[in-house]
């Protein structure tokens, strides 16, 4: 487990650098040349996006048919030296291909966790095999994405101290190289200590391996590596007839998280490229701009984890997903309402708006792991959804252009208008997904607690199968 969660916080450092990058040095005269109206930023912003996106799919369902730990484990080797060669780039195409693949090599490990047996299998890893809560995927993952929000203030931090070092090297080609070498570290230690195979695995005890195939098997049958194709491709049939229908008709209520990914993730996308350039806006700059991005992931780590939570004991993901939705369109808001001057407002927005995304990410990554129905669905589905919204997310970049400073109009309104649609359409699928499980009760009749649903075999058409909403 310490292996995975090192491998996601180094890829939150490598993920997250160029915006606090672009804030000491690297968009500018002294830099990498100079960007007046920030297209160039913005494309450089868009090639993470465009590699992540491309690779998503196919890494994830080759994890599933391989080892675990070299997927991993290769994942962080390759995109930390990429990472660490952004500190030798001269050029902005130079950096736009070192960006390119650090997006490869983070898309064998984004989805992964989530998206096959892996995940059980990591969990199995604890000391203790105590009972496991009948919904504690939401919890888990918070707790990784804490780890995310937590790089929010070492991000800052490190970005804050290099501005001070007297060295030849640029503090922002330092930068890359402090946040991408652990990368490798911890893909080397990954390859090493992380087990491939659950049942094969001589690194677990038997108790450790039974309490792992329990862990697999909740909420469903337990599945083998092999992938079910009829049930992978039918998350594209289902999204097509989404796409051709109106919501209301849809067949299987599974399908609407899709579109609240997409907007959480091109809004999100846009926040992590340009916090720290809203914050030296809102009147803070130089160095101390990256001190005053921490508050806002300090706060959206504490009430992430507080909603995880209690979203896990009371079984329940709806409410906070229209918790989340609501402080970002809030905050946005707020945004577009308020005057330049009013540093203090503005600044609390990017707080609403921030604690808002770091809610709704987990949240509807367990909706659509929870409610695919099974391992298959889950390898296809979760990075199925998150290339859609890594695709999207390549527009994050120009949304807030250099020429809407201080206010920018443009991007707030792009992104009241994203979270208020993300609201709408979770309100929407609660709807859905309730009127979903009393069809299957007046059909079936009520849950038997014994019976473990055959989702292997029929995904989230088994019998004792319900939806999460």
């Amino acid at each position: 487990m310490p292996a995975a969660m090192l491998l996601y916080l180094f890829s939150g450092l490598d993920k997250g650098n160029l915006g606090n990058a672009k804030t000491i040095g690297m968009v500018g005269e002294e830099g990498l040349g100079a960007d007046p109206s920030g297209s160039k930023y913005a494309l450089l912003n868009a090639f993470y996006f465009l590699g992540y996106a491309l690779f998503l799919i196919p890494t994830t369902l080759f994890a599933k048919r391989t080892k675990m730990n070299i997927v991993l484990g290769c994942s962080g080797i390759v995109w930390g030296i990429c990472a660490s060669c952004t500190a030798a780039v001269n050029t902005y195409g130079q950096a736009e291909a070192t960006r390119f693949l650090v997006g490869f090599g983070e898309s064998g490990y984004g989805p992964v966790i989530p998206g096959t047996p892996s995940e059980s299998l990591l969990c199995a890893l604890r000391s203790s095999c105590a009972p496991v809560p009948s919904r504690q995927f939401f919890s888990r993952l918070g707790w990784n994405i804490s780890l995310r929000v937590f790089l929010g203030f070492i991000t800052g931090l490190i970005a804050y101290g290099v501005t001070f070092t007297h060295s030849r090297v640029e503090p922002w080609r330092l930068l890359f190289i402090i946040e991408g070498v652990p990368a490798i570290v911890a893909g080397l230690y990954a390859l090493w200590i992380l087990p491939g195979d659950l049942l094969i695995t001589k690194r677990l005890t038997e108790k450790e391996r039974a309490c792992a195939l329990v862990r697999i098997g909740r909420g469903g049958s337990h599945e083998s590596h092999k992938i079910n194709w009829k049930h992978a491709l039918n998350t594209l049939i289902s999204w097509q007839i989404l796409l051709r229908r109106s919501s209301i008709t849809v067949k299987t209520p599974r399908n609407v998280p899709k579109l609240t990914y997409l907007s959480i993730i091109v809004v999100g996308a846009a926040i992590g490229a340009f916090l720290p350039t809203l914050v030296a806006d809102v009147g803070y700059t130089g160095a101390i701009a990256q001190v005053y991005t921490l508050p806002p992931y300090g706060t959206a780590a504490i009430v992430m984890l507080i909603v995880a939570w209690v979203s896990d004991r009371y079984g329940k993901r709806g409410p906070g997903m229209l918790l989340g939705m609501g402080m970002m369109s809030m905050g946005f808001a707020m945004l577009v309402g308020l005057k330049p001057d009013h540093h203090a407002g503005r600044y609390a927005a990017l707080v609403f708006c921030e604690t808002g995304q770091f809610i709704t990410i987990p949240l509807n990554l367990t909706w659509v792991a929870e409610n695919s129905g099974n391992g298959s669905r889950r390898a296809f589905a979760l990075p199925f959804v998150i290339a859609c919204a890594q695709a999207l997310a390549i527009a994050s970049g120009y949304m807030f252009p250099a020429k809407d400073k201080p206010v920018y109009h443009l991007g707030s309104s792009v992104c009241l208008s994203l979270t208020s649609l993300g609201f709408a359409v979770s309100l929407l699928y609660i709807f859905l997904l309730r009127r979903a499980n009393a069809k299957k009760d007046a059909e079936e009749g009520p849950v038997d607690p014994t019976l473990v649903p055959d989702t292997a075999t029929y995904a989230d058409k088994a019998r004792g199968f319900r939806y999460v909403w």
